[in-house]
């Protein structure tokens, strides 16, 4: 089962020669790439009014607001499909002791949350652009990161991503499924930091909601399917794509560059037993 989405870029013979030259960034910071006008045409329309203006005709495009590190990723999947993993290791070439080894992972944590909010830039970026293709592989890379190294979204990270996406995001909901999914664990302070995200991210309580009455199944399979804090890697996790349809946190809007058979992987939202009654019998009935 694969997705359309998941398969790297692949450029064609349709790049053509038109090569526009795209300004990232303010003053000192601002950086300037090489684009193929096709190329981008190709992922996102969001270009199309720029191009269509004075500088545009001449090649020229401006985008003083954006970070261009950021855009630096971007522009490396456009033309390698490739986006950078986030740490979540670290080997040891000879005996260490253990502060050094605790001092190891102060850093991994550090190198690995920065590369993770660089992410969700990303992320925020091909939302902003409505480039699904971006999204569908930034989110995948997002969920891998997670679940390699044992951990959830922090309450800034998830204020973060609120403020920066749509109702209805797929990164919001990924936030959501993989926090509230591992409260089993028994851990007091990610229940903390679901109550201070509640607080502090405006519509992350009536999301979570939202998702929690329309998922019961899959604490259902958590249970069934166990998970073990010391193996990670295994067990049902909203992290762990190998448990999920490949489509799972995707966006598509043409279902044919989903898997195959996607629609049958979808899990139907829970609906009330009773049925509606019209105003007319329940006057009768008074």
């Amino acid at each position: 089962m694969t997705c359309k989405h998941i398969n790297k870029v692949r450029l064609g013979d349709d790049v053509g020669e038109k090569v526009l030259s795209v300004t990232v960034g303010k003053d000192k910071e601002a950086q300037t790439f090489s684009i193929h006008k096709n190329l981008l045409q190709k992922v996102t329309k969001y270009f199309d009014k720029l191009i269509a203006t004075e500088d545009g005709q001449m090649g020229l495009i401006f985008m003083k607001d954006e970070d261009p590190e950021v855009f630096k990723m971007f522009y490396d999947w456009l033309y390698t499909g490739n986006i950078p993993k986030a740490p979540a290791s670290f080997t040891l070439d000879k005996p260490a002791s253990q502060a050094e080894i605790q001092s190891l992972e102060v850093e991994l944590r550090g190198r690995f949350d920065a590369h993770v909010r660089k992410l969700c830039t990303l992320y925020y970026l091909g939302e902003k652009y409505d480039i699904q293709h971006l999204l569908n592989n930034t989110i995948d890379i997002i969920q891998d990161a997670f679940h390699e190294y044992g951990t959830v979204f922090g309450p800034g990270l998830l204020v973060s991503i609120f403020e920066n996406t749509r109702t209805g995001s797929k990164l919001r909901e990924l936030c959501i499924a993989a926090n509230v999914i591992h409260t089993d664990r028994g851990c007091d302070q990610l229940r903390r930091e679901l109550i201070m995200a509640s607080i502090m991210a405006e519509g992350f309580f009536e999301e979570m909601m939202t998702w929690i009455s329309r998922n019961f199944v899959m604490f259902g399979r958590r249970y069934a399917e166990g998970f073990d804090n010391s193996k990670r890697t295994q067990g049902f996790s909203m992290l762990n794509r190998k448990k999920l349809c490949p489509c799972h946190f995707h966006k598509h809007t043409n279902v044919k560059d989903a898997h195959k058979n996607h629609k049958k992987c979808a899990v139907p939202y829970l609906k009330c037993g009773h049925q509606e009654e019209s105003d007319e019998s329940m006057d009768r009935s008074a």
